[in-house]
């Protein structure tokens, strides 16, 4: 009975996770093109374009914080992925550092070298 609840299970994710593959649906939202193209503009312009005057979708709650994303997303995410990278090239090359158990085992070689002499 389990075996068989397990197994049907099973099976549902697997189509859910073909039919998500078959439509190619995005798994994170992103940006809309719209907003991504109005992030090139200065605020002013902006705000004449999409504000009052334009199509009214600017909302100072989400455009100032959207367009500055839109703005810098490129060279934050750079700049994250390089410091992720390094720090794994760091552990890589230090392996002791990164297991507190090791280093607690070497210090009390240490001591007992120490007390030894």
């Amino acid at each position: 009975m389990v075996t068989d609840l397990l197994s049907l299970a099973v099976s549902a994710v697997r189509v859910i996770v073909w039919v998500i593959a078959a439509k190619r649906i995005p798994m994170t939202k992103g940006i809309p093109e719209k907003c991504k193209k109005c992030a090139m503009l200065s605020a002013a312009q902006a705000q004449e374009l999409h504000g009052d005057d334009g199509n009214r979708c600017w909302s100072p709650n989400v455009c100032y914080s959207r367009r500055s994303y839109a703005r810098h997303r490129d060279r934050r995410n750079l700049i994250r992925s390089r410091k992720r990278s390094d720090s794994d090239t760091k552990s890589d090359r230090n392996p002791k550092a990164s297991s507190p158990i090791t280093s607690q085992k070497s210090n009390r070689d240490r001591t007992t070298i120490l007390k030894t002499q």
